[in-house]
């Protein structure tokens, strides 16, 4: 019999344990002297409102053991349910064709669960639990109050002693591990641990605080295991110490004594969506989001498997579509697709998106699912945050993503690499996705604005002007009529720069003098200056400019990117006009990082006093070129890094992606590899196994591709031995470096963000917002307006303004504008201040996806937890 058994029905009779009755015990009634305890239980607060449905169910499918008494002097009306299973073991039915005695051994064995109901009828602690041994939980759990457990843990348990976590993560897993033991750090508190890594918090353990224990002398030095259930008493109790404890449960939760621990609010930002109505509606609105917004919002979402770790390593991933007929291949990707390739594939035509599937290879098996499963992401419903994670939907507190994007604004100010570090990635980047056979001009002029344009000599200005002077004479007719402007912009813009000497600003002409300088500038051929004279003679002077004025001025400044890039081959070995060219032309990722070794390596050695040089941190004494390719070179299948770096100290490793959102995901997990495999090269003997592999991978390498032959001829001129290649590593500081273009249009760069600080609201913002009436009067109703929010929860006053709370959102937007109404504001005036509300509910953060934010806040904390000898910057790649 089961220890809950034993506690209540002592000697197989259905006595109750006399002690709960305040009798004493005696021999003579053949009751046990010693006290039972009950070990490790679970207890589970049971919903009032679906007691006697449970009860219901209990006297249907279980047997109610009589009790002598029922009525506890703790209030507590008690019913105790058993039901019994016969069962036989396993291992003994496999074996017995080899037992000898089987019918001493192969036997059946019974089963026994238990479940007790506490009911506290009392109307001032109103209040029922459940305890249950063996398989009983599985039903008690449908009629549990899941919101009680994490209420009552904030007010009797110590946060400083929380440990254990066992947690899910929004963004998905990852290989890492999805628990987190933190027992060893008892000076870190919850917030911090919570905020570094954004949880779904399913369990934890914490210690009962000593305020708490004072009226409870048992539970003295103990702990509590929480989850959405239960609370799990660390310790035996017995069965009067049991509902002793229930009691003083109901007590503290129903009671104003006991304030909440503000760090363990984080733990209940995310709950679970079980309503079957709401997930149905929320799996609607992901699909309407899908087709009918921009490709903006996609970026919120990823792609991806539960089984991760085969997700990883897939190949041969198909989507297909469930007919009458069978299933319909919609399209095939040798790897793993993104989500703008799933959008590609679906196109525009409505699909029932239950019929979906994806399926893939991964190490010889076929895995599969639903397409619905496999994504992540969030959408914003009713104006409130959902996460969708394979197939669950968890509803997030705002103040979770106010939280968020704080730290998320903390991590990028700290980790941020500026232009003007050494660490940073020089070269622009411009993207296949948005590549454009006429590009403007104006790239041209803020590219050379930038790093290369005080190294370029007149000779190669010169050259590269002739080359798009010729260009656009040969290509002259399949260029659109305003490339004649064009070609006199180009020319413009080079003639400008041919002094060394001048100041940059000075160098470039201004775009709204652009119509007069285009008018003085020569004209490229004889047969154009007869026309311009021709005009002239005619008394049309005037007509040729008015046609080109009719064109529009952003038309008007775009050149014929393709007439240069088929004579890119006359400028090889000119390795300043290439890179110049190069950023102007569309190119991949892989492209993009072979541009550091092929081509930028070659300027930085033929200048070694440029600027560039000395911002880059290149050290001479180097025997390797500063920038090496690494990209597709795979030690134990693992990219080490797309670009190395080598300055005197420093060794930069950078892993590049395009874009952000799903690809930053698949860059953190890359990067936490990689760190974990270059940390055990350093740390174990397995330094040959690692870095050895690398290297003898270049200097053995055999085949045609040339940036790889390249480096290997470099690597032998430069007599650069395996141990020089070690004593890189292992001598020098490792920083790790997530380098990332983000191409999306009108978006700010990273280094603008807002945070929360600047995001307060002044009264002088509210001025600016309200201009229709005179000032003393406006200002009287906004101190009165301010006043009244702040007493309604609204706003709360800073040093330096307002901060907008979010009980902003929980208010209807009607008592909110009464609130306005009762100072005088007019509906229009209402409707801007509460707007202005909005916009400075949360700090205004420019990366739409919650994924990559979640995983840069992740990663910054795996480094400072599990790499401290390593650094970890962030950069952004300008766009020409």
């Amino acid at each position: 019999m089961s220890e809950l058994g034993e506690a209540i029905c002592l000697d197989g009779k259905e006595k109750l344990y006399s002690t709960m009755a305040g009798e004493v015990p005696t021999k003579d009634e053949g009751l046990q002297e010693k006290e039972i305890k009950l070990r490790y239980t679970s207890i589970y607060r049971l919903r009032w409102d679906r007691l006697q449905r449970f009860k219901n169910y209990l006297n249907e499918n279980f047997e109610e053991i009589e009790l002598n008494r029922t009525r506890l002097d703790y209030g507590f009306d008690v019913q105790l349910f058993a039901i019994t299973k016969e069962s036989k073991c396993n291992l003994v039915q496999v074996m017995k064709s080899f037992i000898k005695n089987k019918d001493d051994y192969v036997k059946t064995y019974t089963r026994e669960t238990y479940i007790l109901i506490a009911v506290n009828c009392d109307d001032s602690l109103k209040g029922a639990f459940a305890i249950c041994t063996g398989a009983g939980y599985h039903k008690v759990i449908p009629y549990v109050d899941t919101t009680f457990a994490y209420s009552v843990s904030k007010k009797i348990l110590d946060p400083k002693t929380v440990g254990q976590f066992k947690c899910r993560f929004l963004n998905g897993r990852t290989l890492c591990n999805d628990k987190l033991f933190h027992n060893d750090r008892k000076s870190s508190n919850l917030p911090t641990i919570a905020s570094d890594s954004f949880f779904l918090a399913e369990g934890f353990q914490a210690q009962i605080k000593a305020l708490f224990n004072s009226g409870l002398d048992f539970l003295s030095g103990s702990s509590i295991k929480v989850t959405r259930f239960s609370l799990k008493i660390m310790k035996g109790l017995s069965i009067d110490d049991m509902f002793c404890f229930m009691k003083e449960l109901l007590h503290v939760h129903l009671s104003n004594a006991y304030t909440d621990a503000e760090e363990f609010e984080v733990l209940t930002y995310v709950k679970p969506v079980k309503s079957l109505d709401l997930r149905k509606k929320l799996d609607h609105h992901l699909e309407v989001e899908f087709l009918e917004e921009s490709k903006v919002n996609r970026k919120r979402f990823s792609i991806c498997h539960k089984d991760y770790e085969q997700w990883v390593n897939c190949e041969n991933v198909q989507l297909s579509e469930k007919t009458k007929t069978g299933r319909v291949k919609i399209k095939t990707w040798e790897g793993r697709p993104y989500i703008s390739d799933i959008f590609d594939a679906l196109g525009e035509e409505h699909r029932d998106w239950s019929l979906l599937q994806i399926m893939y290879k991964s190490k010889g098996k076929r895995r599969s699912d639903k397409f619905l499963n496999c994504i992540y992401g969030h959408v914003i419903y009713e104006r409130k945050y959902y996460f969708h994670i394979g197939k669950d939907w968890f509803k997030v507190d705002v103040e979770y993503i106010r939280r968020m994007n704080h730290v998320f604004f903390k991590v990028v100010k700290e980790k941020l690499i500026l232009e003007v570090d050494e660490g940073y990635l020089p070269l622009p980047w411009c993207s296949e996705k948005h590549s454009n056979e006429q590009m403007n001009a104006d790239h041209c002029i803020t590219f050379c604005r930038g790093v290369l344009q005080k190294q370029l000599s007149k000779e190669h200005k010169t050259k590269i002007r002739d080359i798009f002077l010729s260009s656009a004479q040969t290509s002259n007719q399949r260029r659109p009529l305003h490339c004649q402007d064009d070609t006199e912009v180009s020319k413009s813009f080079f003639a400008g720069n041919n002094s060394d000497n001048a100041d940059e600003e000075n160098n470039l002409p201004p775009s709204d003098s652009y119509d007069q300088d285009r008018e003085n500038e020569p004209s490229l051929s004889d047969n154009e200056d007869n026309a311009d004279s021709n005009d002239d003679d005619d008394g049309n002077s005037g007509l040729k400019r008015k046609r080109h004025s009719a064109c529009p001025r952003e038309k008007r400044r775009k050149y014929d990117v393709s007439a240069v890039k088929s004579l890119l081959s006359k400028i090889i070995g000119e390795f300043e006009c290439e890179l110049w060219l190069k950023s102007l032309t569309s190119i991949d990722e892989d492209k993009y990082n072979k541009m550091y070794y092929m081509l930028l390596n070659q300027f930085l050695e033929e200048n070694p006093d440029s600027q560039l040089n000395i911002r880059l941190g290149v050290d001479p004494d180097n025997k390797f070129p500063t920038f090496l390719h690494g990209d597709k070179i795979l030690v134990e299948n693992v990219e080490l890094f797309d670009i190395l770096k080598i300055t005197k100290d420093k060794l930069y490793l950078y892993h590049v992606k395009e874009g952000v959102g799903q690809k930053t995901r698949d860059a953190a997990s890359q990067i936490r590899i990689s760190a974990n495999l270059i940390n055990k090269a350093r740390e174990t003997s397995q330094t040959q196994d690692i870095l050895g592999k690398w290297y003898e991978q270049i200097i053995n390498y055999k085949a045609k591709d040339k940036t790889r032959l390249k480096l290997k001829k470099d690597f032998e001129k430069r007599k650069c031995s395996k141990e020089d290649f070690l004593d890189l590593f292992l001598k020098k500081k490792i920083v790790y470096v997530y380098a990332f273009l983000d191409d999306t249009k009108g978006r700010k760069p990273f280094n603008e963000l807002v945070s929360d600080e600047q995001c307060l609201l002044t009264k002088e913002d509210v001025y600016k917002e309200l201009k229709v009436e005179t000032q003393e009067t406006l200002k009287e109703k906004i101190d009165v307006v301010c006043e009244s929010l702040k007493s309604n929860g609204i706003l709360s006053e800073k040093d330096i303004g307002f901060s907008v709370e979010r009980k902003f959102l929980d208010l209807n937007k009607k008592k909110i504008f009464q609130i306005f109404e009762n100072v005088g504001f007019s509906d229009a005036q209402a409707n801007k201040l509460f707007h202005t509300l909005g916009e400075h509910f949360m700090p205004t953060v420019s990366v739409k996806s919650h994924i990559a934010k979640f995983e840069l806040i992740r990663l910054a904390h795996d480094f400072n937890s599990s790499y401290p000898d390593f650094e970890l910057r962030f950069c952004q790649i300008r766009k020409p």
